[in-house]
């Protein structure tokens, strides 16, 4: 396959992209990665077509933990924490093992949630809210603050905010310190 040259007419197609949200009339924002990357698309104009082909997860995705989601042959899954990560375990009796929420995806979805039993945060839990205090494997503290791409994490008080699983790619693994209430934050 060669590189695309000016002039060419292509198909583009993004893969996990999340609708985030209507933009002004004729606009559609998405979320092209989780980490704050977005793509706008005016897809009033005749010349663009958004097609939905086939959903890439749900738009509770992703799963936190506690969850149970239904997969397409009405199998039962749980949400359980493995390390660091959200895993699924089958709720069928005696299934061993555990299982990646995107590799669980492919394989048997699409994925239907079931409950989701808790719907704040336990603290301490990934990913980071408002006000949670983390420390980097370095000694470093980051704190989660409110932006306009979500909640991200920023080092100093003042410095340019990172999305948080930069961060904990980068600097990980972060390990929880304590919450302080958002009025505490500013």
């Amino acid at each position: 396959m060669r590189d695309p040259q000016t002039g060419d007419i292509v198909d583009i197609t993004i893969k996990g992209a999340r609708v985030k949200r209507e933009g002004s009339p004729g606009f559609t924002i998405f979320d092209i990665d989780g980490h704050g990357h977005n793509l706008t698309l005016m897809t009033a104009l005749s010349a663009v077509s958004v097609e939905v082909v086939e959903p890439a997860a749900p738009a509770e995705w992703p799963p936190r933990l506690g969850d149970l989601w239904r997969d397409r042959d009405q199998e039962l899954w749980f949400a359980v924490s493995v390390g660091a990560n959200i895993e699924f375990v089958s709720g069928l009796a005696g299934e061993l093992g555990t299982t990646p929420p995107a590799e669980l995806n492919r394989a048997c979805g699409p994925l239907t949630l079931v409950r989701r039993e808790h719907t704040e945060p336990a603290e301490g839990s990934w990913p980071p809210r408002p006000g949670d205090v983390w420390r980097d494997s370095d000694g470093d503290g980051w704190k989660a603050v409110d932006t306009p791409n979500g909640v991200e994490m920023t080092m100093y008080e003042g410095n340019t905010p990172s999305p948080a699983e930069w961060v904990q790619d980068n600097y990980g693994p972060l390990t929880f310190v304590r919450h302080e209430p958002p009025e505490a934050t500013k």
